[in-house]
């Protein structure tokens, strides 16, 4: 057999057996796909952030870890294992801190949710304390739909069931269908 009507039977076999071993799962290739979009652009570990303007320290943010993910017309940033933010006042000294267990940074935005063991505390001693918050930045506001507790430096001790509004700060805040107990010291 000539040298050349080997090679040729050669390769019709190679073509013959690629053709029916390389088979297109369009199941695969979608859970692929899939799995590849839902992955974080960008990935962080041990964040410590610091913004400033104006040469003033206004925010430090730190977390053990940070994703970045970019979808079709939305990029948000996710901090799955938590975070901690000090807000500054103009002799850069913490004003306020806020403390949760996840929250996501919504770019386009600027709002955040905050959510699980969600701690603010401010430089009078009082304490916040929920299980969700949301901050728009637009705004400079601060609010949450869910129960929120706050301890002052007293003991006294206030809940809103219905709702609560506070400045970025936690300086400033109302809230909606207000109990609690309240310590007066003055006597009348």
């Amino acid at each position: 057999m000539p040298l050349y009507k080997f090679l040729i039977k050669i390769l019709i076999f190679i073509l013959i057996s690629t053709t029916y071993s390389c088979t297109t799962d369009m199941k695969e290739i979608n859970a692929l796909t899939q799995e590849y979009e839902n992955m974080p652009m960008l990935t962080v570990h041990g964040l410590k952030l610091v913004y400033s303007s104006n040469a003033k320290l206004q925010i430090q943010l730190t977390s053990a870890m940070l994703q970045r993910y970019q979808e079709k017309d939305k990029a948000y940033i996710e901090f799955p294992q938590g975070c901690k933010i000090n807000f500054y006042n103009d002799q850069a000294e913490v004003e306020s801190s806020l403390k949760a267990d996840t929250a996501i940074y919504h770019e386009k935005t600027q709002n955040a949710r905050v959510a699980g063991n969600v701690v603010i505390t401010n430089t009078n001693g009082s304490i916040l304390r929920s299980e969700e918050l949301f901050l728009k930045n637009t705004e400079q506001k601060i609010y949450s739909i869910k129960p929120v507790t706050i301890t002052y430096a007293d003991g006294s001790v206030i809940q809103g069931d219905g709702g609560f509004e506070s400045n970025l700060n936690f300086t400033v805040y109302r809230f909606k269908k207000v109990t609690g107990i309240q310590n007066i010291t003055k006597e009348f």
